[in-house]
């Protein structure tokens, strides 16, 4: 299994934000060109992998409701951590081109501007580290709370931790552990939004 996995906060992973949008697949009819061919070739081999991780824990209706359910909160809170983050972005560009200014001209960035600006880059991914913790931790209560025993034991061996860059001895990574990196990695990798609308739509009540 090809394992090419983005998360919105890929902080060890998680939410690195995609930047493949919906409309490069649009229609299946497109003419690629030889530049974007790659990054379409990835995208639907991506969703392929992701689906076939997600097919085999067979969940009922009722189980990929709650999932479904939970991933748009989780969703809503990126949107919201994008759009502050986004704020104070533009808050600092003016600081940041003055500094790309001086450094044009040969002379070093004055400590107070590059403190405000490394000082709201840390403020940027602190918020996404804290969205990510939160999602992960909505997400595992409810794969915990809706599914079974051998649902939860395809999850946790679903994927090698080492793929992940968790250099542990693999005998070492524990059961929840691992769960919670099926969580991370396969239920709130964007892709899955639409597999799982898709699973819902052909699943057993």
């Amino acid at each position: 299994m090809i394992h090419r996995h983005r998360s919105w906060f890929r902080s060890g992973l998680l939410f690195a934000i995609v930047t493949l949008t919906s409309s490069s697949f649009a229609s299946s009819n497109r003419v690629y060109q030889v530049g974007d061919a790659s990054d379409i070739f990835y995208s639907k081999l991506h969703r392929l992998t992701s689906s076939g991780l997600l097919q085999p824990l067979l969940l009922k209706k009722a189980q990929l409701s709650a999932v479904l359910e939970a991933f748009a909160d989780c969703k809503h809170r990126v949107d919201e951590t994008i759009s502050q983050n986004n704020t104070l972005m533009r808050m600092q560009m003016p600081k940041l081109d003055q500094a790309l200014k001086l450094a044009k001209e040969g002379k070093p960035t004055p400590q107070a501007l590059l403190k405000d600006i490394q000082a709201a880059s840390s403020a940027c991914d602190s918020a996404r580290e804290i969205t990510a913790r939160v999602n992960v931790d909505q997400m595992l209560g409810v794969v915990k709370k809706v599914c079974d025993r051998g649902q939860l034991k395809v999850m946790a061996n679903e994927l090698h931790p080492a793929d992940y860059g968790i250099t542990t001895d693999p005998d070492k990574v524990s059961y929840e552990q691992r769960i919670e990196l099926f969580v991370r990695y396969v239920l709130l990798d964007p892709d899955a939004h639409q597999i799982l609308i898709d699973l819902y739509k052909i699943a057993e009540d």
